[in-house]
C-alpha cells in the first residue's frame, strides 16, 4: 500500500492548478502527471497535479489530501488458503468420479441396461434374478433357450387376466395349493382339446384315462361312458360297487355284459332281479339252476315246475307238478 499527499484547489475546471508534495512532507509545484477529480458539487472541478520527487512548492489556498493505492488480490496465508482449498476440491472431484465409474463398470449401468435388466424396443431381458415389488404388467413373460423359468414369491404367486368388461381369470399359487378360477378350463396340445371344464360339463378327451388309487374312484353323482375297461396287463379285474347303496346301469339302448375269455357273475345278497317289458332271452349251450327246492334230494331225475307267484321248484320223478306243488308252492 503507498500514499501521497495532494494539495487541492478548488477552481473552475479551465483555471485549477493543483501542487501536491510527496509522502515525506516536501513541496512539489507544476508540471507533473496530472489528473483531474469532479465534486458533487455543481460546476466544480477538483485538478490533482502530482510532481516530480523533489520538487517543492508553495501550497497556497489549496487543502491536503492523502490518496491511498491499494494493491487488488489475495496475498499471504490467505493465498495459500485459497489454493489448498481449490486442490482439496479437484481432488475430491476427481476421486468422486473415479467412484462413479467403478459403480457404472459394476452394476453394468449404461443407457440400455441396469444390472441383470437389459432395455430393448420391444422388451425387457432379465440376467439373473430379478425383483418386482410392486407387480409386473406383462403381455408375454418367456424364458431364454434351455433354461427353466422361475416365478417365486414369499408369499402367494397369482397370475391373472382381465379384459374391459371386469371379467378375469386367475391361477394362484399359495402354501398349499394350486387354485384356478375361470368361466372355463382347457388342457390343448397341437389343437387338440384333451379336457375341457365349465360350470355345466367337463369333457375328457384323450384315449385312455388312468386312475389309480388304492380305494378306487369315488362319483357322487352318474356316470356316462360308452365303455367301462381294465387294463388286462394289471390282472386287476373290473369291479363295479355300491357300498350300502344301490347300483344301476342304465342306458337308451342295449346293456352287455360281455366277457371274452371267462365267465360273468352277478350275485345279490337278497336276489337278482332280471326285468324287461318284452322278454327276457337264456341263449346258451347249458343252463344250470343250482339248490332249487325240491321235494326229495334223493332222486336222480327231476321236473322243473312253476308255482303262480313264479316261483321254480324241482319235482322228483315220477311225481307230476301238480302233486307236490301244494306243499312246494308259497
Amino acid at each position: 500500500m503507498h500514499r501521497k499527499t495532494y494539495i487541492v484547489n478548488e477552481t473552475p475546471a479551465d483555471q485549477g492548478q493543483v501542487q501536491s508534495t510527496s509522502g515525506t512532507g516536501r513541496k512539489s509545484h507544476g508540471g507533473g502527471s496530472g489528473r483531474s477529480v469532479k465534486s458533487s458539487r455543481k460546476g466544480t472541478t477538483y485538478n490533482l497535479t502530482s510532481s516530480a520527487p523533489g520538487t517543492t512548492s508553495s501550497m497556497g489556498d489549496g487543502k491536503l489530501v492523502d490518496v491511498v493505492n491499494t494493491r487488488i488480490g489475495v496475498y499471504g496465508w490467505r493465498k495459500y488458503c485459497l489454493y489448498c482449498s481449490v486442490l482439496f476440491m479437484v481432488a475430491l472431484a476427481i476421486v468422486n468420479l473415479g467412484l462413479l465409474v467403478f459403480l457404472f463398470r459394476v452394476l453394468k449401468l449404461d443407457r440400455n441396461s441396469a444390472g441383470p435388466l437389459e432395455f430393448l424396443d420391444d422388451s425387457l431381458i432379465v440376467r439373473g434374478k430379478a425383483e418386482f415389488t410392486q407387480g409386473l404388467l406383462a403381455a408375454n413373460v418367456s424364458g431364454f433357450n434351455d433354461t427353466t423359468l422361475l416365478l417365486e414369491g414369499n408369499s402367494d404367486v397369482i397370475a391373472r387376466s382381465v379384459n374391459t368388461k371386469g371379467d378375469y381369470s386367475e391361477l394362484r399359487l399359495d402354501e398349499g395349493a394350486v387354485t384356478l378360477e375361470s368361466k372355463q378350463f382347457i388342457v390343448k396340445y397341437d389343437g387338440q382339446t384333451y379336457l375341457e371344464a365349465t360350470e355345466a360339463t367337463t369333457r375328457i378327451a384323450a384315449r385312455e384315462v388312468v386312475v389309480q388309487t388304492a380305494s378306487g374312484m369315488h362319483v357322487s353323482g352318474a356316470v356316462q361312458a360308452s365303455q367301462i375297461t381294465n387294463n388286462f396287463a394289471e390282472g386287476s379285474g373290473l369291479t363295479l360297487e355300491s357300498v350300502g347303496q344301490a347300483l344301476a346301469v342304465r342306458a337308451d339302448g342295449d346293456v352287455s355284459f360281455t366277457s371274452e375269455t371267462g365267465t360273468t357273475t352277478l350275485q345279490g345278497l337278497l336276489g337278482v332281479t332280471l326285468e324287461s317289458q318284452a322278454e327276457i332271452q337264456l341263449v346258451a349251450s347249458k343252463v344250470v339252476m343250482t339248490d332249487l327246492p325240491a321235494d326229495s334230494e334223493t332222486a336222480d331225475v327231476y321236473s322243473l315246475c312253476l308255482c303262480p307267484d313264479g316261483t321254480l321248484f324241482r319235482a322228483a320223478q315220477p311225481n307230476p307238478c301238480d302233486a307236490v306243488a301244494a306243499t312246494m308252492c308259497p
